[in-house]
């Protein structure tokens, strides 16, 4: 009812060899066509992953420069305030 493995006759012949490994090679080709088309996929990913990353940074700059320019006007604004409001009442 069963076969072992061992019991198996394997093909001798000249033509099942040859089409048997134009079967491997036309798997390798689909194998390497398909990796290809993975990594070609996953490089325009990351490419456009990294070209998002430079938009947020430089968008991060751009704010943390207006925050700088703020807090100086906000110090400069108070400084003025403060000598007015030490002149006047020394007056």
């Amino acid at each position: 009812m069963y076969v072992r493995l061992a019991d198996v006759p394997v093909p001798r012949r000249l033509w099942w060899w040859l089409l048997f490994l134009f079967l491997v090679v036309r798997s390798n080709r689909r194998a390497l066509k398909a990796a290809g088309k993975t990594g070609q996929d996953l490089g325009e990913s990351v490419a456009t992953r990294w070209a998002q990353v430079d938009a947020d940074t430089a968008a991060m700059l751009r704010l943390t420069q207006t925050m700088v320019r703020l807090t100086w006007a906000v110090v400069g604004l108070t400084v003025v305030v403060i000598a007015a409001t030490m002149y006047l009442g020394l007056r």
